[in-house]
């Protein structure tokens, strides 16, 4: 799956498409897949979007094993505002507030990578985060 889909996403970015999105099910290795593409893209600052710390820390523990010590890893949640790295994992309803987006300029990521399609613009309560969806050009979602 992996491989497929780096492949797949080369020839999106050759056509000059600046959006991907890779559904698989659940422990396919989605978020491997995602840091082995932004290996290849040599991004300085990545923003990784998901719904619960629990998933943001799995995910800084992913990457670790691919970036190892290359780049530096922040954590932006409730209980941790680490926003000075060059890779985030923010949860949803962080990243969402006001106070939070007006910490970044709109072209401050390279990439974003969003681990649930369905969290992108809304809170936990269902409501629009105004203003989220304009971080940035690239937008890689490794899973629906």
């Amino acid at each position: 799956m992996q491989t497929t889909f780096l492949s797949n996403l080369q020839e999106l970015r050759e056509k000059g498409e600046k959006r991907a999105l890779l559904i698989s099910a659940t422990g396919t290795g989605k978020t491997y897949a995602s840091a082995f593409a932004i290996r290849d893209m040599k991004p300085k600052r990545v923003l990784f979007l998901v719904h619960r710390e629990q998933i943001a820390k799995k995910s800084i523990d992913s990457y670790k094993k691919i970036f190892g010590t290359s780049v530096t890893y922040g954590l932006l949640s409730g209980t941790s505002k680490e926003t000075g790295a060059s890779f985030i994992f923010a949860t949803r309803d962080t990243m969402g507030k006001e106070e939070t987006l007006h910490l970044f300029a709109p072209d401050e990521f390279d990439i974003i990578v969003v681990d649930a399609y369905g969290i992108i613009g809304l809170n936990s309560k269902g409501s629009a985060n105004k203003g989220f969806l304009k971080l940035s050009p690239i937008l890689f979602s490794p899973q629906m």
